[in-house]
């Protein structure tokens, strides 16, 4: 019996072609702006001045500037829902704005669980920064501060033996 004839595989699907870039309003330029300098916005966003944005005040600031909502959840992987512009009464609007916020800080990997601080806010405005270590997570402080202590006394011996003609 004959050897069945391979199938072809579907030719792949060209992408759609992008849509042309519109004008932006001062008002979206002035939002823009805003974003760029992340801890003046975070200063303005924290209200009770603790050091961290809780679920109440990054609702207020979704509430302001749409964009940051908007640059937010494309960063952080959430689809984001058009109630916050389209809502009819404020009741609607601060309930979506609220929920929104809460989805935020639920996909923020947060030091603190439930608030973002300013060096998270950054990163997840920006996207495209590494990481960053939470400096205020206790398990693992001491461990990080003692080898930092450690390696400031090699690079102190190492001056010593240098400043000493190699010997110390």
């Amino acid at each position: 019996a004959p050897a069945p004839a391979p199938v072809a595989a579907p030719a792949p699907v060209p992408p759609p072609p992008p849509e042309p870039e519109r004008e932006k309003t001062a008002e979206e330029l002035e939002a823009e702006a805003a974003l760029r300098n992340v801890f003046e916005l975070f200063a303005t966003m924290d209200t009770t001045k603790s050091g961290s944005v809780g679920v109440a005040e990054l609702a207020a600031a979704l509430e302001r500037l749409p964009v940051l909502g908007k640059r937010l959840c494309a960063n952080l992987g959430i689809k984001e829902t058009n109630t916050i512009a389209v809502s009819d009464s404020d009741d609607a609007e601060k309930g979506a704005c609220h929920d929104l916020a809460r989805r935020i800080l639920d996909a923020c990997d947060c030091a603190v669980p439930g608030a973002i601080k300013p060096y998270e806010l950054e990163r997840h405005i920006r996207g495209d920064l590494p990481p960053v270590f939470a400096y205020d997570k206790v398990e693992d402080f001491a461990e990080r501060d003692r080898e930092h202590q450690l390696r400031g006394a090699a690079a102190r011996a190492e001056i010593r033996a240098e400043d000493a003609g190699g010997f110390v």
